[in-house]
């Protein structure tokens, strides 16, 4: 279980970075799991109700994370949210722990605090069920490699 206490609805960006509404909006969310660990999900295309009902009803031109105007708590196994993505189609997934701090390589910049903190989202699983969560995952993706050598 989780507690949906943070999120986004903002217009969409557009492959230089500009915010276009004629792309469309998505949504982020963050879910507090425990006090060290939480989820991040973005490019949320169409979170349930009563997620809706506690982001801000305007999309933001910006992706600064916002508060829920009252927090969620949402069970395990519940449905959240669907999506289709960016327009090319990716949605981003991650689990967190803040007691982490990875290093990168110094010519990565740009740096965000919630990167430093990412942990394998396979390491919850074992076996069979790891294999079968590691192979949904695109791995010609451009970022692929850093979750490969996070899950390592």
């Amino acid at each position: 279980d989780g507690v949906l206490a943070w999120g986004t609805y903002v217009v969409q960006q557009d492959k230089q970075g500009k915010f276009d509404k004629n792309i469309g909006t998505e949504y982020a969310l963050f879910i507090e799991i425990d006090c060290n660990h939480y989820i991040f999900l973005d490019h949320i295309s169409n979170p349930v109700e009563k997620i809706r009902a506690v982001l801000p009803k305007e999309p933001a031109e910006s992706s600064a994370t916002q508060n829920v105007s009252s927090p969620i708590v949402l069970k395990a196994g519940e449905k959240i949210a669907e999506t289709t993505g960016t327009q090319g189609g990716i949605w981003d997934f991650g689990v967190f722990d803040r007691r982490v701090k990875l290093k990168f390589p110094d010519f990565v910049k740009d740096i965000h605090q919630r990167h430093e903190q990412g942990i394998c989202p396979y390491g919850f699983y074992n076996g069979e069920k790891r294999k079968k969560y590691e192979a949904l995952f695109d791995r010609n993706y451009p970022t692929m490699r850093r979750v490969i050598e996070v899950c390592m």
